[in-house]
């Protein structure tokens, strides 16, 4: 089935290679319908006798080299390339040479420039099918030289027709595969830049904590509470905490990315409370915070800027409701039952 004059396959669709376009570029090489039926007259012979032995001397002329050889490397590979290769000495002196028969060679540049085939491999077959092809043309034309001259100028001009589609489509593959490379790495260094925005934005707001609520530094925080930080003290309680901060900070983005009302308090106390029993301080909060934030920030998201808006604010809320705790149950006298709840040992009848 023959491809629309637009659509070229493989081939990237902004080099498209319509009939008019065709005809233009053939007109520019001097081939003309009488160059096609020279060639046409080359079909039954070159067909009968000579197709299947050109394509195997080819093969095993390329067996000589290292790069052809590698990607030679399977009989699977070897068996269908040769296919193709039968079937473009086939359509060499078949005398059709419109829109299909150019998206075939418009192709071959495609696909040699993705397998990493360099141009002079292509051309340099081309130079073995001159090679083999002129004896056998002054062959069958030796008592006809002005014959011989035509048909060897239509061959020679189709040729180089050929490789020029080759290699420009070779060419324009090969500045696409280098631009999408660049945008990749232009993609990987932007977000290389953004990331390291997001951190030193989220240690800025670490700064910002600490210096607005006062912390001491950890020695004197330990020695103010007479123990260690709740992170050096004990990590996987630790760990626990920042868990459940990071569950309810993906809860609060969600929220503000779509715009929903979503109360938290009843939960930031709650897990306030816990660390409040386990006496932990303000650094402690501030510390849990940044190990969220950090992992956060370190993930690839188009939120970062509500990670940090909203952990800004629950930071805050978080040692305000610290403060309310030791006011409530370290700084004036509070019951059993205070304690019993806060604890979950709470078994006094409801």
């Amino acid at each position: 089935m023959k491809e629309s004059s637009n659509q070229i396959g493989d081939v990237p669709s902004d080099f498209a290679i319509d009939e008019a376009e065709v005809e233009l570029r053939k007109s520019f090489f001097c081939f003309g319908e009488q160059d096609a039926n020279y060639l046409k007259s080359l079909h039954d012979p070159f067909t009968r006798n000579l197709q299947q032995r050109f394509t195997n001397a080819f093969y095993a002329h390329l067996q000589h080299f290292d790069e052809p050889r590698e990607l030679l490397a399977d009989e699977d590979t070897v068996a269908r390339l040769k296919l193709s290769q039968s079937a473009y000495f086939h359509s060499l002196t078949a005398g059709d040479y419109g829109v299909e028969y150019v998206h075939g060679r418009l192709k071959v540049g495609v696909s040699h420039e993705r397998l990493g085939l360099s141009p002079h491999w292509y051309i340099g077959a081309y130079c073995q099918y001159l090679t083999v092809l002129l004896p056998e043309v002054w062959a069958l034309f030796s008592d006809q030289p002005e014959r011989f001259i035509a048909t060897w100028q239509a061959l020679q001009k189709l040729v180089l027709f050929d490789i020029s589609l080759a290699m420009e489509t070779y060419v324009e593959a090969a500045c696409q595969r280098l631009t999408a490379e660049h945008d990749r790495v232009e993609l990987v260094r932007h977000e290389a830049q953004s990331h390291a925005e997001r951190l030193e934005q989220q240690a800025i707001e670490i700064q910002r904590l600490s210096s607005i609520i006062g912390l001491p530094s950890t020695a004197i925080t330990a020695r103010f509470y007479g123990c260690k930080t709740l992170h050096e003290d004990n990590p996987d309680i630790f760990e626990t905490f920042s868990t459940r901060y990071g569950q309810l900070l993906d809860l609060a983005v969600n929220a503000a990315k779509e715009k929903t009302d979503l109360k938290l308090d009843k939960e930031l106390r709650a897990l306030v409370d816990r660390l409040g029993l386990l006496k932990a301080g303000p650094r402690d909060v501030v510390e849990i915070h940044s190990v969220v934030m950090k992992k956060k920030l370190a993930e690839p998201t188009q939120h970062s800027q509500l990670y940090l808006d909203e952990g800004r604010v629950m930071a805050f809320e978080m040692l305000g409701y610290l403060t309310s705790f030791y006011r409530k149950f370290y700084l004036r006298p509070h019951d059993d039952s205070s304690v019993a709840y806060l604890t979950g040992n709470n078994t006094t009848s409801q």
